[in-house]
């Protein structure tokens, strides 16, 4: 029964196979006979992939000795160039998504291993091709495909180092994404070897290395990123934690007071001072009870004293914001034990009686310290990470309603920049994007992996996500919405009246590394899309949300010409002319973001563009002239075609 049963699965699997070569001769004689006419239309390449297909998943099932394997082979091999042809051909056709496919299977059939001996990959144009499917891979998120689109490329000799050093940052946060975060720092370690200087080479190895608890290798990293930037607050927060973790106190004293020069207000910051100064001087003193030297024994007591001393009036700050941190109030008592301080001890005792907590006596021995915030309970000393973000919560940032229906037709990007290389930072710009984020999942039912959040966006970034939209539309024609949120500062040309979305890593001297709106508006107008939705959070005065200019040598706001919107896209500014876009800091949003929430809210999604924009007018008008005393008047714009079509629209598709 088992010979017979095998019999018919055998006989099976060769009909199949010789049904397959059967499609594929008959695909390759159309293709064969296209190119010796010297066609080149759509035709001649649609023939050449179906070739490609069919071949390449009939040789895999065969071994070199199948009376067709050499058939097989040689026509890959001749089909081979052509895929190269049609990933250029659908390029200048500007057809994104088709040029990616021939590209990736151009790649595909170099790397199957019956053409192994044909040096495909040194072929003219395959550097070109291998980095293309690489990027454009990576770009529509398809993650674990794009890694061998880059090992490909980066197995070639290409010369042009730019271009290797962005496939090699491509990798690296691909792995990061996947959380493959030993591949992540393999790559970084090779590729820090060519591009020392990388910062988008160091910052996702440094990023791997906290996310796997590696604090091993977290220092050759951390090296190399604070070389290239020496003052990132988020390095050198990470740069703290470590020694920390090593209990290298005296140097996360030293970094913790360079931040705190940084962030002279940040509690967060003052806490880890105070807490590591009193470490750094308790291990001292650890040390001094050890040491049979006196002299040596009196210089560590000193110098503990010494730390102490500086502790003291740090962990007084702390504790005169959070009055009932028992193990602040603990702390600061043994401060004023170790420094002799018998009337400063006597308060901190009567502090601590009050809190029903030990007293501390004169002489006492102090243990190191390992909560670095504030905490009522002293049961729980272990180490808890900092928060990143204030834990106020506007109105708008609770109770957000949830849908019922999913919005599988809308993609969002949305962008935060909040934290600027060369310019002050705009308060609440991340927290702008993040809740506006929810509403999108929440409120609006658009799939979580729709929505494409980035925060403190670089040029590099913004134009990712831009290049995401387009291909997305181009995969599926005439199908989709789209909104783009941004929240950041914006930036006007003056010479020339133009409008631009301002990058974190740019001065705005340049605005070649500047995002122009009217360009941005006119590639969601040529997407192939039902509608691009905008929300802009800035404003393009030269002013910032608090009301200083951007640009200290300018003096006045400046108004900017009108930027064009064409086809079916809406644009929701968040100001007028050149009014400035202000902070709502009762909330810790932006004014304009913070009532656009609120319609969402109120609304439940649902409401039309038309009462949203009155809304929006009224409202942040109002509240901005009672809080800051100035106006600020969102608009909206959509294109002449549209008519009033536009005012009918809503969020919910």
């Amino acid at each position: 029964m088992r010979k017979v049963l095998y019999v018919i699965c055998l006989f099976a699997c060769l009909t199949a196979s010789a049904q397959s070569l059967t499609q594929a001769d008959n695909c390759y004689m159309q293709f064969k006979e296209l190119l010796q006419q010297g066609n080149t239309s759509a035709n001649l390449y649609n023939y050449a992939f179906q070739t490609y297909t069919e071949y390449a998943a009939a040789i895999k099932d065969m071994d070199a000795t199948h009376r067709e394997y050499q058939k097989c082979k040689e026509r890959l091999v001749e089909v081979f160039p052509v895929l190269g042809n049609g990933a250029y051909f659908y390029t200048q056709m500007n057809n994104q998504a088709m040029a990616v496919k021939y590209a990736q299977a151009y790649v595909d059939l170099s790397l199957l291993y019956a053409v192994s001996d044909q040096d495909l990959t040194s072929k003219d144009g395959y550097i070109e091709l291998s980095y293309f499917a690489a990027m454009n891979t990576f770009y529509q998120n398809q993650l674990q495909t794009a890694i061998l689109y880059f090992q490909a490329y980066l197995s070639t000799s290409d010369s042009d180092m730019r271009r290797r050093e962005v496939a090699f940052q491509g990798l690296i946060w691909t792995y990061y994404n996947l959380k493959n975060y030993d591949n992540a720092k393999h790559i970084a370690s090779r590729a820090l070897e060519v591009f020392p200087n990388s910062w988008n080479i160091a910052s996702p190895a440094v990023n791997a290395c906290v996310e796997s608890n590696d604090y091993a290798m977290l220092p050759k990293f951390l090296n190399a990123a604070m070389r290239i930037k020496p003052n990132e607050p988020s390095l050198l927060k990470i740069q703290g934690m470590m020694y920390e973790k090593q209990k290298n106190y005296a140097e996360a004293v030293n970094v913790y007071k360079q931040m705190d020069a940084m962030l002279p207000n940040d509690l967060n910051t003052v806490c880890h001072l105070a807490f590591n100064s009193y470490n750094a001087g308790a291990q001292l003193l650890a040390q001094a009870r050890t040491t049979t030297q006196k002299s040596e024994k009196s210089k560590l007591e000193q110098m503990a004293k010494g730390y102490f001393s500086q502790a003291a009036p740090l962990l007084q700050d702390v504790l005169d914001n959070s009055p009932y941190a028992v193990n602040v109030a603990k702390a600061l008592a043994m401060c004023h034990s170790v420094t002799n301080n018998a009337a400063a001890l006597e308060q901190a005792n009567q502090n601590l009686m009050a809190m029903k907590s030990q007293t501390v006596k004169m002489g006492d021995m102090p243990s190191l310290q390992t909560n670095y915030k504030p905490t009522a309970d002293l049961s729980s000393l272990a180490y808890t990470p900092e928060p990143n973000e204030d834990t106020f919560k506007s109105d708008v940032d609770i109770d957000i309603p949830v849908a019922t229906l999913k919005n599988n037709n809308t993609y969002a990007v949305i962008i935060g920049n909040e934290d600027y290389q060369d310019h002050q930072k705009v308060d609440y710009a991340k927290n702008d994007a993040e809740v506006f984020a929810e509403y999108c999942k929440k409120t609006l039912g658009i799939p979580q992996d729709h929505i494409r959040l980035r925060t403190n966006a670089t040029l590099g970034i913004i134009n990712e996500q831009i290049d995401f939209m387009t291909t997305k539309a181009s995969m599926n024609p005439g199908e989709l919405n789209f909104i783009f949120y941004y929240s950041g500062h914006g930036l006007p040309d003056t010479s020339t009246g133009e409008s631009y979305l301002l990058p974190t890593d740019a001065s705005g001297t340049n605005f070649k590394y500047c995002c122009n709106l009217d360009s941005l508006y006119a590639k969601f107008h040529s997407m192939d899309s039902k509608g691009v939705t905008v929300f802009l959070d800035a404003c393009f005065s030269g002013a910032t949300g608090n009301g200083d200019m951007l640009f200290k040598e300018r003096y006045v706001e400046y108004t900017p010409k009108e930027t064009n919107v064409q086809g079916n896209v809406v644009v929701f500014s968040s100001s007028s002319g050149n009014q400035t876009s202000l902070f709502y800091d009762d909330q810790h949003h932006g004014f304009f973001t913070y009532f656009l929430l609120k319609n969402l809210k109120e609304s439940k999604g649902g409401i039309n563009f038309e009462a949203l924009s009155k809304n929006l007018k009224k409202e942040v008008d109002n509240a901005a002239y009672d809080k800051k005393n100035k106006h600020q008047t969102p608009t909206v714009k959509a294109s002449v075609s549209m008519g009033d079509s536009w005012k009918t629209l809503s969020l919910i598709k």
